[in-house]
């Protein structure tokens, strides 16, 4: 019998090397200037890894501030004429 048949709800693959609060420590320590090699090796992670990290949560954090400017801008919407197949505006 499968795992899924038997409703234990195992997860295969390699665990996260990044959990917890270690990505909210590893902005901290980076807001304040530190290099990533630094807070690296006091987290004891692979530089690799805390890069991949970081830049999930820079784009997280860009993507979510392009969604508040959209939200409180207002979003017009011009209709433009109709054309044929050559491009030419129709009448």
């Amino acid at each position: 019998m499968s795992a899924a048949r038997d409703g234990t709800r195992r997860h295969g693959g390699r665990p996260p090397a990044t959990d917890g609060d270690m990505p909210a420590v590893a902005l901290r320590r980076r807001g304040t200037g530190e290099s990533v090699t630094s807070i690296a090796r006091h987290l004891d992670v692979d530089r690799s890894t805390l890069y991949r990290t970081l830049a999930a949560y820079d784009e997280t954090a860009v993507t979510t501030a392009g969604i508040r400017r959209l939200a409180h801008k207002k979003v017009t919407v011009q209709q433009t004429p109709a054309t044929d197949k050559n491009g030419v505006a129709e009448h």
